[in-house]
C-alpha cells in the first residue's frame, strides 16, 4: 500500500506537514494525493526510500507543495510524480532525488498554470531523464543552483509544452547523461533560458531541439 494516502476529497482543502518523517518499503507511493480539490503538502527533513514513487500528486485542482532538506531515493518509478493539475506551485529545495527507476522528477500531462522551482537540489542516476516536463500549458519552471547527473536518457526533457510557457535553467550542472543534456521536442510558444550553466559529458547533444514552433 502507500505509506500515506489521501484520495477523492472533492470539496475539501487538505493541509499536510511531514517533518523528519521516514517512509520506506512501500509497494506503492511513500505519499500519495489524488483527486483532492485544494492540497497543501510540506515535506521537510524527511526520507523516502524503496517505494514506487516518493511523492505522487494526481488530479488536483490546486496544489501547493514544498519539499525541503529531504531525500527521495531508490524508487522503482519516479521520485516525484505530478499529473493533471489545474494550477499550483511545486518547490523542491536543498534535497536529493537519487536512483529513480524512471524520471527523477516527472511533471506530466494536462498540468496547467503550474509554477515549478527546483533549487539547490541534486537529481542523480535516474533510469530515464533527471527532470521531465511533459505536455503542459502555461508552465513557469525555474531550475537553479542544482545538479543533474547520471541520467540514462536526458538531463532535462521538455516535450509538448505550450501556451506561453517559460523554463529557466540557471547555474545548473548537467553531466554524465547518455542522451542529451537538454532535449526539447514538439514545444509550441515556449521560452527557454540557459544562464551560467554547465552541460558536459553527454553522449549525444548538449542542447537538442526538434519540431518546435514559436521557440525563444
Amino acid at each position: 500500500c502507500s505509506g500515506k494516502g489521501v484520495y477523492g476529497l472533492e470539496s475539501t482543502s487538505l493541509d499536510v506537514e511531514m517533518k523528519h518523517v521516514s517512509i520506506s518499503g512501500m509497494r506503492s507511493s511513500a505519499f500519495s494525493v489524488s483527486d483532492v480539490s485544494n492540497s497543501k503538502v510540506l515535506a521537510h527533513g524527511s526520507r523516502f526510500e524503496d517505494c514506487r514513487n516518493g511523492l505522487s500528486l494526481k488530479g488536483l485542482a490546486s496544489l501547493d507543495t514544498t519539499v525541503t532538506n529531504s531525500t527521495i531515493m531508490r524508487m522503482s518509478r519516479e521520485g516525484i510524480y505530478v499529473k493533471g493539475l489545474s494550477r499550483g506551485l511545486m518547490h523542491v529545495r536543498d534535497s536529493h532525488v537519487a536512483m529513480s527507476g524512471a524520471d527523477g522528477i516527472f511533471l506530466s500531462d494536462r498540468s496547467n498554470n503550474l509554477t515549478v522551482i527546483i533549487a539547490d537540489t541534486h537529481i542523480i542516476d535516474s533510469s530515464k531523464s533527471g527532470l521531465s516536463f511533459r505536455p503542459s500549458a502555461s508552465l513557469n519552471a525555474t531550475v537553479i543552483g542544482s545538479t543533474i547527473s547520471g541520467a540514462i536518457l536526458n538531463g532535462i526533457y521538455v516535450g509538448g509544452v505550450s501556451h506561453g510557457s517559460r523554463i529557466q535553467v540557471v547555474n545548473v550542472q548537467i553531466m554524465r547523461v547518455v542522451r542529451d543534456g537538454v532535449h526539447i521536442s514538439e514545444a509550441d510558444d515556449l521560452a527557454i533560458v540557459l544562464q551560467g550553466s554547465q552541460i558536459s559529458r553527454c553522449k549525444k547533444s548538449g542542447l537538442a531541439m526538434f519540431g518546435t514552433k514559436g521557440l525563444t
